[in-house]
């Protein structure tokens, strides 16, 4: 009888799986694969038995040859690069590593918001293209410590920025339909039952919500323009939550001062000489909110962890769609 086959596509896995994957995965028995682009993928589909995955979009047509397959695995939190309806559908278990990069995420939005607050990105770009050294370049900013930092989503995430954040601001606000306001409460913070009236009132905004259908442009160009004409957005999240077009023309015209994005809608293959990197009232990192030395091992060792698991038959810990182990 063949061994079960892990099939590993992901560019967290880089500088090989030597020291991480292959010693946690072969405890099960299993084989490891390693591809690095969708043609050798397509070759092992209908053989694995398993997938760990970074950033390939697994669609119905992949996960319909997967005959095999009991697990997909994903690489970070979020999992929409993957049709998980149709994995349901063909039985397949959907994973992702929980809780592996919340305080990096967090640690990361803070930065944006401080940063922001303080007119550091706008400085830069003006002493840096501009060539001026000037520091009435931007209207004179806020104290922080008067400053009302607006949270869109109270998950974990969410709640972490806030306990690090409500000590620096003069306020911290949170709006989530699913909010649990004993911990909002907890934490100091004034819960904002519509999402609206969070956007008019905040000074900076903080957008940690998943990327769904519903959550799909969540801020959009309606919403932006109920922002202060003083104020901030962030964005370390997901890129489809905010419309980056109504963004850009609101930036343009000065109805918000400027945003922070660590994600935008199609970042694994940007268009770099789109507006919006020209943008001087825009600040970008690429997608490196989560990303720790701590974070990336925490990563690596649990998605092996959860493909063994898989393998030998037990529930991994981030299962996602309720769906058995496949018998194969």
């Amino acid at each position: 009888m063949s061994r079960p086959l892990v099939v590993i596509f992901s560019v967290v896995c880089d500088d090989g799986i030597d020291e991480i994957e292959r010693p946690i995965i072969e405890e099960s028995g299993a084989e490891i694969v390693i591809v690095n682009n969708m043609e050798e993928f397509d070759k092992v589909i209908p053989e694995m038995d398993a997938m760990i995955v970074a950033n390939a979009v697994i669609d119905r047509n992949i996960l319909s040859r997967a005959k095999r397959c009991r697990a997909i695995i994903r690489h970070g939190m979020g999992v929409d690069n993957v049709d998980v309806e149709a994995a349901t559908e063909f039985g397949i278990m959907m994973c992702n590593v929980p809780d592996f990069n919340l305080e990096e995420v967090s640690d990361h939005a803070l930065a944006f918001a401080l940063a922001l607050a303080r007119y550091m990105p706008h400085y830069n770009w003006t002493i840096q293209q501009e060539k001026k050294w000037h520091h009435m370049s931007y209207p004179v900013p806020k104290r922080i410590g008067r400053m009302i930092l607006g949270i869109v989503g109270f998950g974990k995430i969410g709640r972490l920025l806030a306990r690090k954040a409500r000590p620096l601001f003069g306020e911290v606000m949170a709006c989530d339909p699913f909010i649990n306001r004993d911990a909002a409460a907890e934490l100091g913070v004034t819960v904002k039952d519509d999402l609206d009236d969070l956007l008019r009132e905040s000074d900076i905004v903080s957008v940690h919500v998943p990327s769904t259908r519903e959550t799909f442009h969540l801020i959009d160009d309606r919403r932006i323009r109920l922002m202060k004409p003083t104020a901030h957005l962030i964005n370390t999240a997901r890129g489809p939550l905010v419309d980056m077009e109504a963004l850009v023309a609101a930036l343009k015209e000065g109805v918000i001062a400027g945003a922070g994005f660590d994600v935008i809608e199609g970042e694994f293959s940007p268009d770099m000489n789109h507006p919006m990197f020209s943008e001087k009232r825009l600040f970008f990192t690429p997608h490196t909110a989560w990303y720790s030395s701590d974070a990336l091992k925490k990563l690596r060792t649990t998605a092996a962890e959860e493909a063994r698991d898989v393998i030998m038959g037990k529930i991994p810990i981030g299962r996602l769609n309720g769906v058995p182990i496949r018998k194969v």
